[in-house]
């Protein structure tokens, strides 16, 4: 089993976003997604798991989506009042190793966000 970990953290003023939604699926041959691994992140804005990289073809094919529609809207009212702003994040990955351990940290704001793979 493949692990998972992910740290989300706030662009506005660097604290831990704790109650975010973060799925994983894997992408099918048809370009389906299924689900193998959900969850909220903690009051540490952390999360984790495992997930089953051999299910797939190789390079297994993943998105990674980050829910977080109105998460700024307690702190900044003037956000909520915003004509627009982003409501999820989703990310494209390729997983090679079968027991490979994947650590992704994400910094979001009410109007995009960014994240990286450190293995």
């Amino acid at each position: 089993m493949a692990k998972f970990s992910t740290h989300v953290l706030s662009s506005l003023d660097g604290t831990h976003l704790s109650d975010i939604l973060v799925s994983l699926y894997r992408i099918s041959t048809s370009g389906e997604g299924i689900l193998e691994f959900q969850g909220h992140t903690d009051s540490s804005g952390r999360l984790s798991g495992t997930f089953d990289v051999s299910k797939g073809s190789s390079p297994a094919e993943y998105e990674l989506c980050f829910d977080f529609l109105n998460i700024f809207d307690k702190e900044l009212p003037q956000i909520a009042e915003k004509s627009s702003k982003v409501s999820s994040l989703r990310l494209r990955l390729l997983f090679n190793e079968i027991d490979g351990s994947y650590h992704i940290p994400v910094i979001l704001s009410p109007y995009g966000g960014s994240f990286w793979v450190s293995n």
